[in-house]
């Protein structure tokens, strides 16, 4: 596995696990050739794949590529440059339509939902809402008619971390995420972690 992060926020939530990644962007600029990269390794796999296999065989050659995306309305509604907005819309939608079958796959945390902030909503295929501000916003994240059997907009702000899914048999799922503090994070990434290094693009066979 290869870890990637986008954390328009300077950095500041990923940088204490830094070694675990293999590359992150802080900046537009950064961010846009990272998913340009992502976008490049996608092509690559899938026409080497083509006529062999339909689904990505994960290898230490070839592992699987997950990309972390901190506040993802940094990238789809707030980039000041017109131009690397457009591109990286279009990146991030070619990789969340394909990236899964060649073993590319993102995870992405934002907190407001509405379709304006993030166009390409329903290219996610797993959703999962936190404490969220209304029923209209549980249907948002979750779909539909579930703002009642997952009503997140009722999570109590001294229940951090907990929140609501769909399992894949369309039960709803009430779940809490464990917190980390920075110490466990530093210790992870000292034994785990790996020199950071930037990630230069698929090799062509």
């Amino acid at each position: 596995v290869r870890l990637f992060a986008v954390d328009l926020k300077y950095g500041i939530e990923v940088s204490v696990g830094s070694a675990l990644f293999t590359e992150v962007a802080t900046t537009e600029a950064e961010a846009a050739r990272l998913l340009a990269k992502l976008e490049e390794l996608l092509d690559s796999r899938g026409r080497r794949m083509a006529g062999r296999a339909r689904s990505h065989a994960l290898s230490t050659a070839e592992p699987l590529m997950v990309l972390l995306i901190d506040e993802l309305a940094g990238l789809t509604a707030y980039m000041t440059d017109a131009a690397s907005k457009k591109q990286v819309a279009a990146s991030l939608s070619r990789i969340l339509t394909k990236g899964r079958a060649v073993g590319i796959v993102v995870a992405a945390f934002m907190q407001d939902p509405r379709k304006e902030i993030l166009p390409m909503r329903g290219l996610f295929t797993q959703t999962v809402a936190l404490r969220l501000r209304s029923r209209d916003e549980v249907a948002m994240v979750l779909g539909d008619g579930l703002a009642d059997a997952a009503p997140a907009h009722r999570i109590d702000a001294n229940e951090p971390g907990t929140g609501y899914v769909i399992d894949e048999d369309g039960s709803t799922v009430r779940v809490r995420a464990d917190y980390w503090p920075d110490s466990l994070i530093r210790s992870v990434a000292n034994e785990y972690g790996v020199a950071t290094q930037s990630y230069q693009g698929p090799a062509e066979n």
